[in-house]
């Protein structure tokens, strides 16, 4: 695994995160005894190779997926040995993205077509909310928790891959961008475009509360966590759009965001109804 590290840190547990009763795969150390190699602006961690088969979503793989997440989100940095070199911040991390979203939206604010000014606010208003909520729960979080990053290793054992976006930040960040994304297929790709799914919202809701049975105040937040990532994705579209003379492909860029980000209200309600019920 390897990623480009503004801050030279990367998440480096110790194993990869399994979604049964233990954990997969040790990292190789290097030479020093090191977990991470730190190059140019690049990290690189290596694990013994993962074994397995990754396919479509099912209940039984989903429930696995949110069982993974929420250990995950149950792990403290000294608990593995993660403290040296530190955990650093993950894309989702309010701190270093949402700044950086904020500076292109307002960038752009001038210059919308009539179409996408509805859009740009609504994303702004999500941004504006998420600021608010530094207090909720840290967690080390996996920033990109899907069935394409999930390898089925046995029956009842899935185990996470795929850590570059990974590090410090919001545990409802995570939990909300696999409740979206939990919708995608593999094989044959499913639409980008998403229809809630209860069966897929349950299962991932049911994994996870075995696990961590997220607090009120993340509930209460759920939705724009859900369309926070979206958000942060939207924030390089516009000023792309504005650069290609708002064409046809930026635009359906755009719209697909927009999408993501209604539907987000139909998920997050079916998956509080289903977390309440673990409370």
């Amino acid at each position: 695994m390897c990623k480009e590290c503004e801050d030279g840190n990367v998440l480096a547990p110790t194993s990869v995160l399994g979604g049964g009763e233990q954990l997969y795969n040790e990292v190789i150390r290097t030479y020093t005894g090191a977990v991470v190699v730190t190059e140019q602006g690049w990290c690189v961690l290596m694990t013994t190779f993962i074994a397995g088969s990754v396919s479509n979503p099912t209940p039984a793989s989903l429930r696995l997926l949110g069982t993974a997440l929420g250990r995950l989100h149950r792990l403290t940095l000294d608990h593995y040995g993660l403290a040296d070199p530190p955990v650093g911040k993950s894309w989702l991390h309010l701190e270093r993205a949402v700044p950086h979203a904020l500076t292109h939206y307002i960038a752009t604010a001038s210059v919308l077509p009539a179409r996408w000014r509805a859009t740009h606010a609504a994303f702004c208003a999500t941004l504006q909310a998420m600021k608010q909520c530094r207090d909720l729960p840290q967690a080390i979080i996996h920033g990109d928790a899907w069935a394409g990053n999930i390898v089925q290793t046995e029956p009842e054992h899935v185990v996470l891959i795929d850590w570059e976006l990974a590090g410090q930040g919001l545990a409802i960040l995570d939990l909300g961008r696999l409740l979206l994304f939990c919708h995608e297929d593999l094989d044959p790709p499913s639409s980008l475009w998403i229809e809630p799914a209860t069966w897929r919202i349950e299962a991932v809701v049911d994994g996870y509360c075995q696990q961590r049975i997220p607090l009120l105040a993340e509930r209460g937040m759920l939705l724009e966590a859900m369309r926070y990532p979206i958000v942060i994705e939207a924030a390089s579209e516009f000023p792309r759009a504005q650069q290609h003379a708002w064409d046809e492909e930026s635009q359906e860029r755009l719209r697909l965001r927009e999408h993501w980000h209604n539907v987000s209200e139909a998920i997050a309600h079916q998956a509080v109804t289903r977390i309440n019920q673990y409370v």
